[in-house]
C-alpha cells in the first residue's frame, strides 16, 4: 500500500510539471490527470505498482518531448536524464547489465554514424531519444520500437513533403509506449 501512495504521488506531481511545461501548448484539466490516475491503478494492479509507476513516468514524459518536438523541432535536453532515471525503476543489476545498456548503445550508434554519413538529417536529440529509451524498454524492445516509429512515420509522412524536415520524436515515443506492451519489459 505505501508503494502505490508513494506511486500515485509521484505520477500526479510529474504529470503536473509535465502539463505546467507545456500550459499555453497543451489544454490539460482535471479529467486528464484522472485519466493518468486511472492508468497508474490499473497497471499497478496488473503489474505492481513499480511498473505502473514507470509506465506513467514514461507516458507522461514521451507526451511532453511528442509535443514539444512537433511544435519546436527540437527536444529539450533534460528529458534524457529523466527517461534515463525512470529506467532505474523496478530493475535489477541483472537487467541493466543484459538490456538496458545493450539496448542503449546497439540501436542509437549505427544511426548516429549512418546520420554522418546522411549529412545529419536525423537529429541528434532523435538519436538520444532512441538510446534512452532501448536503455528503458531493452535491447529487443528497443529495436522493435524503432522499427514501428520508422514505419508509422513512413505511413504517416508517406510521400509528401519528402524534403521538408519534420518531428520525428512523436513517432519513436509511440513506438516506446506500444511495443513494450507485447514483450511487457522481459
Amino acid at each position: 500500500m505505501e508503494g502505490l501512495i508513494i506511486g500515485l504521488v509521484t505520477v500526479v506531481l510529474f504529470w503536473t510539471a509535465c502539463a505546467e511545461l507545456l500550459k499555453d501548448q497543451l489544454n490539460i484539466e482535471i479529467k486528464n490527470t484522472l485519466i493518468i490516475i486511472g492508468v497508474f491503478f490499473i497497471y499497478s494492479n496488473a503489474y505492481g505498482p513499480e511498473m505502473g509507476l514507470k509506465i506513467c513516468l514514461l507516458f507522461s514524459i514521451f507526451l511532453f518531448v511528442s509535443i514539444y518536438d512537433a511544435m519546436t523541432h527540437r527536444i529539450p535536453r533534460f528529458v534524457h536524464i529523466i527517461i534515463i532515471a525512470i529506467g532505474f525503476i523496478g530493475v535489477d543489476t541483472n537487467w541493466v547489465i543484459s538490456q538496458a545498456l545493450p539496448g542503449f548503445f546497439i540501436p542509437s550508434i549505427p544511426i548516429f554514424f549512418l546520420n554522418q554519413l546522411l549529412k545529419q538529417q536525423i537529429g541528434l536529440g532523435d538519436i538520444k531519444l532512441m538510446a534512452t529509451g532501448g536503455f528503458v524498454v531493452g535491447l529487443q524492445s528497443g529495436y522493435l520500437a524503432c522499427l514501428v516509429a520508422a514505419t508509422l512515420a513512413l505511413a504517416i509522412r508517406g510521400k509528401h513533403n519528402k524534403n521538408k524536415a519534420f518531428a520525428f520524436a512523436p513517432y519513436l515515443c509511440l513506438g516506446y509506449l506500444i511495443v513494450p506492451f507485447f514483450t511487457i519489459y522481459t
